[in-house]
């Protein structure tokens, strides 16, 4: 029986090193290792060409092969895939019109004289106490605020429109009973508020249109197009990614090992085993309690499955390497140094010498073959259209409206526990 690649072994393609994620700093919970693991490699595409670029280093003594010697490939043109209807709602592009000018520089103007507003952002300098003691997390410099976001607690944002910008207010206020932290709920606090800058958002015209827009729109409803345009091409861009990947999966279902290599097998079990132990470290757990709770395994059971998921991973790695060799996908030469120039400006490098000194030839090529070869299973696949699902309901049809008219308010909410924390 043909196995699908795992989630756990994704991440070891191409022989790569433990790949940690960079500057995350996560509780070491059970849920939390789960979580991660579950999150690694999304599937055998994303973790392919993404994690060779999410820090891991080079890969100095792989053994090589020829896939081809060691796999027989099955079907792999002409397969059906499903992809989903792309319709962009008018919501969505009010919503996306609202988001790029709120962070476009465009946008908006800030004053140093005048008075806060509603909808203003104020950034302000505060300093939270009970009792005549600061507490801990209401103190905060430069804080950009958006007044009428209810994002700080009742009387907070209210308290402060018609203050003068540099000047310093005291908001008096009560904590809500329900407040998550018990030394603050229902208590009585004071808030020391200095007001920086108001920062102003402009109501869209033709000139902020064509400004956001770069010159590519001349009017309001010319850089409606636009945005339709870019979030259409955007969600088609996402539905062809997950067919591509859908259509590896059954490349490789098709796909025959007829023999592991022994040396390769060896190097990437040892890779998958130092790839567990790394995340056992960054979450501070001894490498037995990390596989129970990551894998549902012992430290004594682990090898076995580690080979399992060496084979998995060098099935994926042989698969994609036969159809790459079998139709000449791979560029050599000067194309081949203008995809690492590509590849790396896309990774934050300044050319293809320095991709390849962080993560190593192999790996590299490897991240080229898998964009190569689903581009070419893509476009030799039939490629259908699922039905659009209808739902006309007055409920769906509220929610939508509700979203659209809410969708200032709803932003602002992730503010909210971050600051009263």
């Amino acid at each position: 029986m043909k196995k699908k690649f795992t989630k756990a072994t994704a991440a070891c393609v191409a022989g790569m090193t433990a790949a940690l994620l960079a500057g995350s700093v996560v509780p070491a919970s059970d849920s939390a290792v789960e979580s991660v693991v579950e999150s690694v490699a999304e599937s055998a595409v994303e973790s392919a060409a993404e994690a060779a670029m999410s820090g891991a280093e080079a890969v100095q003594t792989r053994p090589e092969y020829r896939a081809l010697d060691y796999t027989t490939l099955g079907e792999y043109t002409g397969l059906t895939v499903e992809v989903s209807p792309v319709s962009i709602s008018d919501v969505q592009v009010e919503s996306q019109i609202y988001t790029n000018i709120r962070t476009s520089d465009k946008g908006s103007e800030t004053f140093t004289e005048g008075t806060v507003e509603e909808g203003d952002v104020a950034n302000i300098d505060f300093e939270g106490k009970k009792d005549g003691v600061a507490f801990e997390g209401g103190t905060a410099q430069g804080y950009e605020l958006e007044i009428g976001s209810g994002s700080f607690i009742e009387g907070f944002e209210e308290g402060l429109i018609g203050a003068t910008v540099g000047e310093t207010v005291d908001l008096n206020l009560t904590f809500p009973e329900e407040y998550g932290s018990e030394e603050l709920a229902g208590q009585d606090v004071v808030f020391t508020v200095t007001v920086n800058s108001v920062k102003r958002f402009k109501e869209l015209d033709d000139a902020l249109a064509e400004a956001l827009s770069d010159g590519e729109a001349k009017t309001v409803d010319e850089y409606r197009q636009v945005v339709k345009d870019q979030l259409e091409g955007e969600a088609i861009e996402n539905r062809n990614q997950q067919a591509k990947q859908e259509l590896l999966q059954m490349a490789s279902d098709n796909c025959t090992i007829n023999e592991y290599p022994q040396d390769l097998t060896d190097y990437m079990t040892n890779e998958v085993t130092e790839y567990f132990k790394s995340y056992a470290a960054m979450y501070g757990m001894d490498f037995n309690t990390f596989l129970s709770a990551a894998l549902g395994t012992t430290e004594e059971e682990f090898p076995e499955k580690a080979v399992e998921m060496a084979k998995d991973s060098i099935r994926q790695e042989f698969c994609v390497n036969a159809i790459a060799e079998q139709e000449s996908l791979l560029p050599e030469g000067e194309e081949l140094a203008k995809e690492y120039d590509d590849l790396a400006v896309k990774n934050g490098f300044a050319n293809g010498e320095e991709l390849l000194a962080q993560y190593g030839e192999y790996t590299v090529n490897y991240t080229i073959a898998v964009q190569k070869v689903t581009d070419f299973l893509f476009d030799h696949a039939v490629v259908v259209e699922k039905a659009p699902e209808t739902d006309s309901s007055v409920e769906s049809i509220a929610e939508e409206v509700l979203g659209a008219e809410s969708f200032a308010e709803s932003a602002a909410e992730s503010f909210a526990e971050a600051v009263a924390e």
